[in-house]
């Protein structure tokens, strides 16, 4: 577990360990949180009013994220601080209020919970991408990844002993003080590049016009974009699913207890396959073919929902989403393969290769040299981008394996 240590350089260990500490607060404080919220409301809602709060959340989101008043950066150098001493603060407020005991308060809860998550996450890994080239992010990512799920496992842990003790409602309180210190701690070790500043101030953010329009005309973001739409719909649906099952089999006063060994359970199961399965299997059946294991799970989980399968088959069904992301993402470490374009640079034989996901987490990316990449091959028909303009070009059609090593 420790094997991904030895890769960074003695200059970047400060980094990586404020890193490391502050994804594992921030997924800590949100797993409190998103344990409480799935409890409180569930307990006092109907299952019924959960589609309602889906649509709620993506409409908020929209407007925050590609509404034409978004900021490109907040706060500045210590803009993620910023953020995560709010969050706690107005966390906080959540629990002062006694919003367990109010509808509205319950469905803005959940509604804040969902929006802290995507706000947190983006601003942690977008000034990770300003801070480490390319290179020094394959050294060091290991590692973060690795505090994501340790975070989601002690936040699962400490809500699964505090609700042995007290109330559910008492974890809101607990969420807002792990946000608190991880902004006053880690975090602010972790401060934007003055150079980032500065071009941050010279570019407007994008508007969701101008999302739409780069959808329509480019065809591999428009393919990227359909597999990401499809995917969240069938979670969401899972989600649902799941939390209806739950709502009808557990009762309430113990729905805290159930939530919070669920998702502990949850975690340690996605480390293992962190660090055993997910290598094995890239091994065994190889890259194209480990991707078919997600909707195979989701598939199974739905067919034994749909068969009477009851909660042990709604347990599988949300299983095959066991990230700890947003509950966030998580990474194998000691390999990761990727299904990554090659986005090559209109330079003299040099290329990088990125890798798409959410947020720019996802970059897990190796430098090349030469058409043919030292760390991966292009995909077939994959685009890239031009360095001097904003429109894409298709590399060489080669298969993309791109593998960081230990």
């Amino acid at each position: 577990m420790l094997a991904p240590l030895g890769d960074v350089r003695p200059g970047e260990r400060r980094g990586a360990v404020a890193a490391f500490l502050t994804i594992f607060g921030i997924l800590a404080g949100h797993t409190l949180l998103e344990t409480a919220r799935d409890a409180l409301f569930l307990a006092r809602l109907p299952p019924s009013e959960l589609p309602g709060v889906y649509l709620v959340m993506a409409v908020v989101a929209i407007a925050l994220f590609q509404g034409p008043w978004r900021a490109p950066r907040i706060g500045g150098r210590y803009g993620l601080s910023l953020v995560l001493v709010s969050s706690g603060l107005a966390t906080f407020v959540f629990w002062a209020l006694h919003s367990s005991r109010s509808p509205w308060a319950l469905r803005a809860l959940y509604v804040w919970t969902g929006i802290l998550g995507t706000m947190a996450a983006l601003q942690f890994w977008i000034i990770l991408g300003e801070l480490y080239t390319v290179t020094q992010a394959k050294r060091i990512y290991s590692v973060v990844g690795l505090g994501s799920v340790l975070g989601a496992i002690a936040g699962a842990a400490i809500a699964r002993a505090l609700t042995q003790v007290w109330p559910t409602k008492h974890l809101i309180l607990a969420a807002a003080i792990v946000f608190v210190l991880t902004g006053l701690g880690p975090a602010m070790r972790i401060r934007r590049p003055r150079t980032a500043l500065a071009t941050a101030a010279g570019h407007a953010a994008s508007s969701i016009v101008q999302t739409v329009r780069l959808f329509r005309n480019d065809p591999y973001i428009k393919a990227l974009g359909g597999l990401v739409l499809v995917s969240t719909v069938a979670l969401t649906l899972a989600d649902y699913v799941f939390k209806s099952t739950v709502a009808h089999t557990v009762a309430p006063t113990h729905l805290g207890t159930f939530f919070a060994g669920f998702y502990m359970v949850l975690n340690v199961l996605a480390l293992g396959a962190q660090l055993v399965l997910a290598g094995w299997l890239l091994r065994v059946l190889g890259l194209h073919r480990t991707m078919w294991v997600l909707p195979a799970f989701v598939f199974l989980g739905a067919a034994g929902v749909a068969l009477g399968g009851g909660l042990l088959a709604a347990l599988l069904l949300k299983g095959a989403d066991g990230r700890p992301w947003p509950r966030s993402s998580s990474w194998p470490r000691s390999r990761r393969t990727a299904a990554t374009p090659c986005w090559r640079r209109r330079r003299p034989r040099s290329a990088w290769c990125g890798s798409p996901g959410p947020p720019t987490s996802r970059a897990i990316t190796s430098t090349c040299s030469g058409p043919r990449c030292a760390k991966a091959r292009c995909a077939r028909g994959a685009i890239c981008p031009l360095s001097t303009s904003a429109r894409w070009r298709r590399c060489s059609p080669r298969s993309t394996a791109a593998t960081i090593p230990r």
